[in-house]
């Protein structure tokens, strides 16, 4: 399993762990996760103070349906919406220990 699809499994599992971040745009949605969470490349995808960002491969979409429907009721309960492209940003925020996930759908 790849490590976009690790860090957003555990997002929808461990509702508990994180804090969903609204921004008010219909296209995005964030998360704050605790930084004592271990993830394979942690410090290569999580780049402290600064955002990596990121497009997911083509077939993530089509692969992993369910946790992009998820995805979508959590940015609008009301009308998903339904991604041709998926953007994740990862940083990790030290002066107030979390990660910061931002998936955005295109």
């Amino acid at each position: 399993m790849d490590l976009a699809t690790q860090v957003l499994t555990y997002i929808k599992d461990h509702p508990q762990q994180t804090t969903v971040i609204r921004r008010g745009y219909q296209n995005t949605i964030s998360f704050r996760l605790k930084d004592t969470l271990i993830f394979p490349g942690l410090h290569e995808w999580f780049p402290e103070n600064r955002l990596n960002a990121f497009k997911l491969a083509d077939s993530f979409i089509s692969h992993h349906r369910r946790l992009v429907r998820w995805l979508g009721e959590v940015i609008d309960p009301d009308d998903p919406p339904e991604p041709t492209e998926l953007w994740l940003t990862f940083s990790h925020v030290t002066d107030a220990n979390f990660l910061y996930v931002e998936v955005s759908f295109e």
